[in-house]
C-alpha cells in the first residue's frame, strides 16, 4: 500500500490556525503558530511534498504562499488578499498553483502562478475565482467560475488561458476539482437551480 497524505489547519490553544499536513495520520507543521496559515492542496512527487496555502498579516491581508518540504516560498507581497487553492508540479518539476487575488479589495481575479510567476486569468465578468489546475502535457486546464452579477455564479474552466463556459445564465454552478484523461476533461462541484 501507498503512503497517505492529507493537508489542512489544526487550530492551537489561542485559536491561531496552523497549517498542516499528514503522512499516515502523522502531522507536520508547516508554521509557528503566530498567524494564521491555511494549508489548501497537496502534491506529492517522489520524495517532495508540496503544499500550497495562504497566511495572513496582522492587518488581516492574506498573502499567497506554497511550502516544498517544509520551506516556504512567498507568492504575493501581501499588498493584496492573495489565496491559492490548488497545486500541481508537472513531470518537469514546474510548479503550477492557481488561486485568487482581489487587486482593489472590491472583487477577486483568478491567477496562475507558474515556478512563481503570476499570470492573471482572463476573465469578462464581474470577477473570477481559479479553483484548481492540472497539466497534460504541455496543455495547462484550470477549474473556476464567474460571479456574473445578481447573485450567480457561472462554471467553467481555462485550456491555456482560453476560457469554456459550462453553463451560463441564472442557475448557480462552481467548480471544485479538474482531471484530464486521453483529452477528455472531467469536473467536480456543485450545481443550485
Amino acid at each position: 500500500t501507498g503512503n497517505v497524505y492529507i493537508a489542512g489547519i489544526e487550530e492551537n490553544s489561542e485559536g491561531i490556525s496552523i497549517a498542516k499536513y499528514w503522512k499516515n495520520g502523522e502531522a507536520f507543521a508547516l508554521s509557528d503558530g503566530k498567524h494564521n496559515t491555511y494549508a489548501k492542496s497537496i502534491f506529492v512527487k517522489g520524495d517532495d511534498v508540496y503544499i500550497a496555502g495562504f497566511e495572513q498579516n496582522s492587518d488581516e491581508t492574506t498573502y499567497a504562499l506554497f511550502w516544498k518540504n517544509g520551506t516556504r516560498e512567498l507568492l504575493s507581497n501581501g499588498n493584496t488578499w492573495a489565496i491559492t487553492e490548488s497545486i500541481f508540479v508537472s513531470p518537469d518539476d514546474d510548479i503550477y498553483i492557481v488561486g485568487y487575488e482581489y487587486p482593489f479589495i472590491e472583487m477577486p481575479a483568478a491567477v496562475l502562478w507558474k515556478n512563481k510567476i503570476k499570470t492573471n486569468l482572463p476573465f469578462s465578468t464581474e470577477a473570477s475565482y481559479a479553483s484548481a489546475v492540472v497539466v497534460d502535457g504541455k496543455d495547462v486546464y484550470i477549474a473556476g467560475y464567474d460571479y456574473v452579477g445578481n447573485a450567480e455564479w457561472n462554471a467553467k474552466y481555462w485550456r491555456n488561458n482560453e476560457e469554456v463556459f459550462l453553463q451560463k445564465g441564472s442557475e448557480n454552478s462552481f467548480t471544485t476539482g479538474i482531471a484530464v484523461l486521453n483529452g477528455d476533461v472531467y469536473l467536480s462541484g456543485n450545481h443550485y437551480s
